[in-house]
């Protein structure tokens, strides 16, 4: 890995790519001025391209994250043999009752077609494509199960009693619907509540997306 000299965020950043990632991060090159990131390099799939920049984001003083990493194969992979392999994925039943999800791929990009009963199965769907070697872009055409039938009023009732039933400080947590799509911002105690809270509302019926806005603590 290759970072920029003389810059402490570098150093931070590299510090926990090779903490979460690994190996995977050894090809990763890291780049800062100021506060804008640029990460270049080579990882293995999507989802660690995905991962890295996520990473890199949640660092104090990091103003915005310029991904240009790219995504390399071992081999000729065709779209054939990427839709099969994720189609078995998908409808192996390791990863949830994802049956009534399909992919088509060209060129590498990935569309998720058919219906998932929540948004969480969405995400599953998504990450799972991710995942897959040969995946360079994951587009998701998923229906939501139940989609519509419920008002914005209603979701957010639904989506405040789901973060109350996890261990997480939800009173500072605002939520805010629109057209089914919501959004969390403001504050959680540590990285673990902020991805619990995603988990919580992705699971309400009839919320179709979530943007995740919320800060931890120690980005105050």
């Amino acid at each position: 890995m290759r970072i920029s000299k003389a810059n402490p965020l570098s150093h931070k950043i590299r510090r926990l790519l090779e903490e979460k990632m690994q190996a995977s991060a050894m090809d990763i090159n890291v780049n800062v001025r100021n506060g804008v990131v640029q990460l270049t390099g080579f990882v293995d799939v999507l989802s660690e391209k995905i991962l890295a920049e996520k990473i890199a984001a949640q660092i104090p003083g990091v103003r915005r994250v310029e991904n240009a990493i790219t995504i390399g194969t071992e081999g000729y992979i065709t779209d054939r043999h990427i839709e099969r392999e994720l189609q078995a994925k998908l409808h192996s039943g390791e990863h949830g009752n994802l049956d009534r999800i399909s992919v088509d791929v060209k060129n590498g990009n990935a569309v998720l077609m058919g219906t998932a009963i929540n948004y969480a199965q969405n995400k599953q769907a998504e990450s799972l494509a991710a995942g897959t070697r040969g995946v360079i872009n994951v587009v998701s055409n998923i229906h939501i199960q139940n989609e519509g039938i419920y008002d914005d009023a209603t979701l957010a009732g639904r989506a405040v009693q789901a973060l109350s039933t996890g261990d997480i400080s939800f009173q500072d947590i605002d939520t805010d619907i629109w057209n089914g799509e919501i959004t969390l911002s403001g504050w959680v105690n540590t990285r673990q509540e902020m991805e619990l809270a995603e988990r919580l509302v992705s699971e309400v019926e009839g919320i179709r997306k979530v943007h995740n806005r919320l800060r931890t603590r120690d980005q105050q």
